[in-house]
């Protein structure tokens, strides 16, 4: 995967096998959220799952957590 940061916009180029693991853990999320809706309910999995993903994109868009400003910003 390269992550290409610019001023006005961010370009990311993933391989096939990349590709199909954001597709995989896109589909993990919609998992996670019906488990969620239907069961008004999160499994520690879930919680686990989601914090997989939200690390993986941590990395993938170069964020890290800024207490100025309470939230993620471009390292």
């Amino acid at each position: 995967m390269k992550v290409k940061h610019t001023e006005t916009k961010t370009t990311i180029e993933l391989t096939s096998n990349e590709l199909h693991d954001w597709i995989k853990r896109t589909k993990e999320i919609d998992w996670m959220l019906d488990s969620i809706r239907e069961m008004n309910d999160i499994y520690l999995s879930d919680v686990s799952n989601l914090e997989s993903t939200k690390n993986r994109m941590v990395d993938l868009f170069g964020l890290e957590w800024s207490r100025d400003n309470g939230g993620y910003i471009k390292k």
